[in-house]
């Protein structure tokens, strides 16, 4: 009774594995068999995407709003230094502060 049983099961297993693999292959075969220039374009807006988002200006905006930017440069003011946007951004980018370089 016990062999029928696990017998049952692993053919119900063994079948839903293969219509998933099917399933999965259909899939792939229907973007394989898109036009070249569909799939030109779906690269290229890829690209474009990951560009934006690396672009040292979208990292310095998303990180910091308006407000602590416009803080970090009233207190530099209070170390006798004027910070820029290039000033924080490359503080960000190579991870030190200007004030502290400036000031060594």
């Amino acid at each position: 009774m016990t062999t029928s049983i696990n017998s049952n099961l692993t053919s119900t297993i063994a079948n839903n594995i293969s219509s998933l693999r099917l399933s999965g292959a259909s899939r792939a075969l229907a973007r394989a068999n898109r036009p070249v220039q569909e799939i030109e374009a779906e690269i290229t807006n890829n690209i474009q995407k990951q560009q934006e988002e690396v672009r040292e200006e979208n990292i310095f905006k998303s990180r910091f709003s308006t407000s602590q930017i416009e803080e970090m440069k009233e207190l530099s003011l209070c170390f006798g230094e004027t910070l820029t946007d290039e000033d924080i951004r490359y503080g960000i980018k190579y991870g030190r502060s200007v004030i502290a370089d400036y000031s060594v």
